[in-house]
Formats: C-alpha cells, structure tokens, sequence
C-alpha cells in the first residue's frame, strides 16, 4: 500500500472546496439574484459574496495560497472586490499549508473559530443505515430543502434563495427523509473530476436524534464511490461538542486539517 501524501489531499481538498463554494454562489447568481451573489475567481482559488447580507460566513476567500504564496495583488484585488460590493466583512480561509505568515504580512488577523476539514477514501465503507429511507430531490422540492435549512440553523426566509439554489444544478446531488409528505432531513452532493463534496446536512429541530443525518451521510459516501470517485470531503465547525463532526467522525472521515479563519484589520 503506498503512503498518503496528506499535503497533497490537502490541496487536493482545498481546491475543490472552492470549486464547489463557486459552483453554489453561480447557482445563487441565477434568475433574480436577491442575495446579491457574485465571485472572483484567479487561478485555483476564489473569493465569494452575498452582497444583500455584509456576513463572513458567506464571505468567503478560499485555497488562497494553496498553490503559491498569496500576493499584495492578490490581496489588493480582493479587497476591491469586496469595497465594491459595500462589504466590511470577509474572511480568508488558511490552511496549514496556505503560506500563513505571507498572508499576515498583508493587514490580516486571525479570528477565534476553526474549521475542521475532513476526508476519506471510498473504500471499505459501511452499510447503509437500515430503516431509513432516502429520496432523491429535484428543482420541486427547492422551497422545502430550503425550509428544511432555515429551520436547522434558525435563519430568516430571505435566504431561502442559497439553499435552494443548487437543487438540480449540475454536479450536485440532494437527498431527503421524509416523514410522511413532510421533507425533514437533506443533505446534497457536489462532484467535479473523481472527487466529491458532502454538504448541506441538516434536520429540521424536532426530528433531530433519529439518525437521519448520519444515514445522509453513508448514502452520500456510496452514491460517490458509485460514481467513480476516489475521495470525498467536508468541513464543520472544529468544536469537540458539535454533533456534526461526531457523526462524520462515525462515518470514516479523518480530520486532515484545522482551517484559521483571517479578516482585514483594516474593517
């Protein structure tokens, strides 16, 4: 058996995370574009923004010093972007191997939270959870995966736009659990090339502890290999208590990486 290179999975990963972040804001942009949804895209990285929301988890610069490290061009033209589109709030997401101290040398500070990005290989994986059934969705169940996230994170309606937007896109794949005509529980996948994304899990509150998102998950982990892929990743919070990297954790996927979060000093 040879050796992971993890450096490499890791830029591997990274450069995937933000092809498949661009692929959501893309879908975002369509038809009406109340979210204000635009991208700068240079290379293999990309920085996104939901210009009605001014908020940095949307905000997001990623693989940024994945391949070289970042330039005061770089970090000019990013920070233009985000001035034209009246946004104050942006973060940088870094790597361990993100050339950290030539981004710092830019006005960048580092903030509290960490993400934790995790992967495995599509191999020797577990059955599927028994007594749990998963429909594929398509663009006429949008409002309700859209519903579904809303009532997860407890968001307002008007970003109902983000979370239906990538519902039979191109690439990506969304299943649900239905109690009843009810849609509880989603979780979608994005794949590019031989690698896939597993994202958007959530659960409507009251039905959380039934195992739904767990058995989102394996099916995610299955339809990838199915389709020929050779790993698959993720990311969630780097919190010993969140529920979510318990499960993925349960589910074979190995923490690769901690993620730092950077801001401008300048907002």
């Amino acid at each position: 058996m040879m050796p992971i290179d993890e450096e490499e999975i890791a830029r591997t990963i990274e450069r995937h995370e933000a092809a498949t972040w661009s692929a959501c804001v893309e879908a975002a942009s369509l038809g009406e574009n109340r979210l204000g949804a635009d991208l700068l895209r240079r290379g293999t990285w990309s920085a996104s923004v939901l210009a009605a929301l001014n908020f940095g988890a949307f905000n997001r610069v990623i693989a940024l010093g994945i391949d070289e490290p970042a330039t005061f061009e770089d970090l000019a033209a990013i920070k233009e972007f985000y001035r034209s589109h009246a946004q104050s709030r942006f973060v940088i997401e870094v790597t361990p191997f993100s050339h950290r101290d030539a981004l710092l040398g830019h006005g960048l500070e580092p903030m509290p939270a960490r993400i934790a990005k995790c992967w495995r290989k599509l191999d020797a994986l577990p059955p599927r959870v028994e007594g749990i059934t998963l429909r594929p969705l398509d663009d006429a169940d949008r409002d309700d995966v859209a519903s579904v996230n809303r009532s997860a994170w407890g968001l307002p309606s008007f970003l109902g736009p983000w979370f239906a937007a990538t519902v039979g896109r191109p690439g990506f794949r969304h299943v649900g659990v239905f109690e009843g005509d009810l849609l509880v529980s989603t979780g979608a996948l994005y794949i590019s090339d031989d690698i896939a994304w597993s994202g958007f899990v959530a659960t409507r509150p009251e039905y959380r502890g039934r195992g739904y998102q767990f058995a989102t998950t394996i099916d995610t982990l299955h339809e990838a290999a199915a389709r020929g892929c050779r790993l698959v990743h993720t990311e969630t919070a780097a919190e010993t208590a969140n529920a979510s990297l318990r499960n993925i954790v349960r589910a074979g996927f190995t923490t690769i990486y901690e993620k730092e979060l950077l801001t401008s000093s300048e907002h």
